[in-house]
């Protein structure tokens, strides 16, 4: 086995893990005498044992969420419940005060679980889930987790309004209190990773535009020191809903931080956008649901990561150093964008993408169809810009003609038609054809095939895709996707547009950091230079 160990921090993150999980939980088969899934569940879930002695099988995750950001989510589940002692550790302030005549108990009112819940809980049928339905993440929420699994952070309630937990150096804070005082990878995540035959890695979920940011970064700088020879990927979520200039300018000094600090420290760094900067016809994205814009995220990473999930007997599997081994080659471009296509009809009356209403968007013209060097384009894409904040005085390199020039990409395709066992891995390009395409910086291709289709649940919106013929897919149906990794021209280009908007109008970064934070970026964007474009000289041609 190649385990891969899952931390979650943060609300937003939480939701796309859930997801993510449910997808997952969707591959078992319960069915005696059934084909079983060519899907390996021991990279991502651990065997166990209830209180009552009976097996468990839950996800190798660590979830992080403020107070008040868990819902109905217990510590103890069904598969751990014990009634001889009471689970306090999500009530908050202490369970009772003192007072002259005895001992007073002051509960919480507890949230009541949805329909939706209620019958997961109860062993009833569940029916397709609505968004006005969703609170939390655990609402929607199809599997169980360890008790250690849960880990409540006190010290700030979510949608605080006197002490909002926003800025990136306030997560920094909070993770120095709370690992002085307990050793965090002890206590929360040395248990999951020991018990792993063969850990391959860890897959962080966060979000990186807040405090969370600062959290994150000094997690996964301990992570790195423990764990040096191991992957770390961390998916940073951004939160691109339109705010305030001043709001939106604070967010992105947050994750400019983020991204300066953890592409030293993590494997792979990608960032994610809440809301794309387009989204093609057959996208239906509610830009105030958490649980529709990160579900058009987990489709994209549950996809492409796929093969390295498949059982090696029947698939020949891939692995998190076998994908950066591909992407960042010797180049050390470990910060990689994230793209997704709906294969309607496998590839055929795919409909055209529009620029989205919500965001400054393009209109999208034949030339973004295909690419000359065999890449994909893909329909969506997931890394933030920040052209719509940044002054035409700024950003050299986008002011130039745009370049669309790609170094590495490593997709999955996969397709519910295909009756072939297992996935069909790309044929690896022989090493002097690959020097000589690193030499030339032309682009390097790796493609899987995939017999299995992205599952449509009723835990997941039923008409986030739409059909060419307007029907959307219902639960229980499987849709043909192909999502895909690169490593291109245009992340030198958004790094650079990041790094001028934060580095000369952000006041949330201390003027004391704003140069080793300029330099940072300019480092991560130099790696992404092509051709003439090597230099940026802040002048014009």
């Amino acid at each position: 086995m190649h385990e891969i160990v899952t931390l979650q921090f943060g609300q937003r993150a939480n939701y796309l893990a859930t997801h993510f999980w449910n997808i997952q939980e969707s591959y078992f088969t319960y069915t005696p005498n059934t084909e079983p899934s060519i899907v390996d569940h021991d990279i991502h879930f651990r065997p166990g044992i209830g209180t009552d002695g009976s097996d468990t099988y839950t996800p190798r995750t660590v979830i992080y969420d403020l107070k008040g950001g868990f819902g109905t989510l217990r510590q103890r589940n069904a598969l751990y419940d014990d009634t001889s002692t009471s689970d306090t550790s999500q009530r908050g302030p202490a369970a009772g005060i003192w007072r002259e005549n005895g001992l007073t108990t002051i509960k919480q009112q507890p949230i009541a679980p949805i329909s939706y819940q209620a019958d997961l809980d109860a062993g009833l049928p569940t029916s397709q889930l609505r968004k006005e339905q969703v609170r939390y993440w655990s609402d929607f929420n199809r599997v169980f987790f360890h008790p250690r699994s849960i880990v409540q952070l006190n010290e700030y309630t979510l949608h605080s309004q006197l002490s909002p937990f926003e800025s990136w150096g306030a997560g920094e804070e909070l993770f120095k209190d709370v690992d002085r005082e307990a050793d965090l990878l002890d206590r929360d995540v040395r248990l999951f990773a020991e018990e792993c035959d063969s850990l391959q890695g860890f897959q962080v979920f966060a979000g990186v535009d807040d405090a969370w940011g600062g959290w994150t970064g000094s997690y996964v700088d301990a992570l790195r020191d423990e764990y040096g020879k191991k992957c770390i990927w961390v998916y940073g979520l951004e939160d691109t809903r339109q705010v305030s200039r001043d709001k939106a300018v604070a967010r992105k000094a947050n994750a400019a931080r983020s991204l300066s600090e953890m592409s030293k420290l993590a494997s792979a760094y990608v960032r994610l956008s809440t809301l794309p900067d387009r989204l093609p016809e057959y996208a239906r994205v509610d830009v105030t649901s958490e649980w529709e814009s990160t579900a058009l995220m987990a489709a994209a990473v549950e996809s492409v990561t796929l093969p390295m999930r498949l059982r090696d007997g029947s698939a020949r599997g891939s692995s998190m150093a076998q994908f950066e081994q591909t992407l960042s080659s010797d180049e050390g471009r470990n910060v990689w964008e994230l793209g997704l296509t709906v294969d309607w009809n496998e590839q055929q009356n795919r409909p055209a993408a529009t620029a989205n209403g919500n965001q400054r968007g393009r209109e999208v013209t034949a030339e973004d169809e295909t690419e000359e060097d065999g890449s994909e384009k893909f329909d969506i894409g997931f890394t933030p810009e920040s052209s719509s904040l940044v002054p035409n005085t700024l950003a050299l390199a986008d002011r130039r003609q745009p370049r669309k020039h790609v170094f590495t990409q490593l997709d999955t395709s996969r397709h519910p038609k295909r009756t072939s066992n297992g996935s069909t891995p790309p044929q690896p390009l022989d090493r002097e054809e690959l020097l000589r395409r690193r030499y030339n910086e032309e682009a390097i291709v790796e493609r899987f095939t995939v017999p299995l289709g992205f599952p449509r649940l009723d835990a997941y919106p039923a008409d986030l895709f739409i059909s060419p013929d307007t029907a959307a897919i219902s639960s229980g149906q499987e849709s043909s996707l192909s999502a895909g990794f690169t490593t291109s021209f245009k992340t030198k280009q958004n790094v650079f547009q990041l790094r001028d908007l934060v580095t000369r109008y952000s006041r949330a970064v201390p003027v004391e950091e704003k140069e080793d934070l300029y330099n940072g970026l300019t480092e991560i964007g130099d790696k992404y230079a092509f051709g003439w474009e090597e230099e940026d000289s802040g002048e014009d041609d």
